[in-house]
């Protein structure tokens, strides 16, 4: 597919959206699996993210879907073009539910914030330095409940105050406490994702971005996963949660041969 849309629209925007990527009969199979953990108390803990309304299903978790999900050659093609990547890595799976909050609309942003510092240079360089993520839809997420806020083209603001200022501990510390400020970036561009069941959003970790509470009547259901280029040595080393990199032995075993490297680290 030819995918140089999107890449430029990543590259402008800070994410871009693949529409109805992913079929309905996996979207259907997301939500059934995501229901079983739930129920099966599979979760994660607060540590994790998981809160009263909002839960998460981290690796490693043992399950064929992981494996299926992972071995999507098409998801794999964009992942390897957005990164320049040669030797693609998969980073993380996560299975999200939101639930109803009982709150009237419209929703409010949860926190403004960018998942990980990287600098300009480990944006810019081929392959990439920085990890990208991918957020499949499984169920759709209209205007003023529970959808993604996100700054248009703030990336570019944010990775060079990340150059300034991330070279040292006290710095990398201001950097994440005031990024907003620090970049000066006007909320007034907020724009909501609005996506329908089966879209793909791919999103750039310096992006400036919020979650926002579930105020529809209905749960919003998510499957989240991130890769990288195995030559950033910056991801491979980031602290991490144990819930990074780790992939059942069951998940392993039914990866096809050829993609068994996106699971080293």
């Amino acid at each position: 597919m030819d995918f140089t849309q999107n890449l430029e629209e990543l590259d402008e925007m800070g994410y871009t959206l693949l529409p109805q990527f992913i079929d309905r009969e996996t979207t259907a199979a997301i939500r059934r699996f995501i229901d079983e953990a739930i129920a099966n108390r599979q979760y994660s803990g607060a540590e994790r993210g998981s809160s009263t309304f909002h839960y998460r299903v981290c690796s490693p978790i043992d399950h064929p879907i992981t494996a299926q999900l992972a071995s999507d050659r098409r998801i794999l093609e964009v992942a390897a073009k957005s990164l320049r990547a040669d030797n693609l890595r998969l980073r993380q799976q996560m299975f999200m539910l939101t639930n109803p909050c009982g709150e009237p609309p419209p929703s409010r942003a949860d926190g403004w914030h960018v998942d990980t510092p990287f600098t300009t240079e480990e944006w810019q360089s081929a392959p990439r330095k920085i990890f990208m993520q991918f957020f499949y839809y499984c169920s759709p997420v209209k205007s003023g409940g529970a959808a993604t806020m996100a700054i248009p083209g703030s990336h570019k603001l944010t990775y060079p105050v990340a150059d300034m200022m991330c070279g040292t501990e006290e710095g990398y510390r201001k950097f994440w406490g005031n990024v907003r400020e620090l970049a000066n970036i006007d909320l007034s561009t907020t724009k909501e994702v609005i996506v329908e069941e089966g879209d793909v959003l791919i999103f750039n970790p310096m992006t400036l971005h919020t979650g926002s509470n579930n105020v529809t009547d209905t749960p919003r259901y998510a499957f989240h996963c991130s890769f990288y280029d195995q030559i950033s040595e910056k991801v491979r080393n980031l602290p991490r949660p144990t819930f990074y990199d780790i992939f059942s032995e069951n998940m392993i075993a039914q990866m096809p041969p050829d993609l068994l490297p996106l699971l080293e680290r």
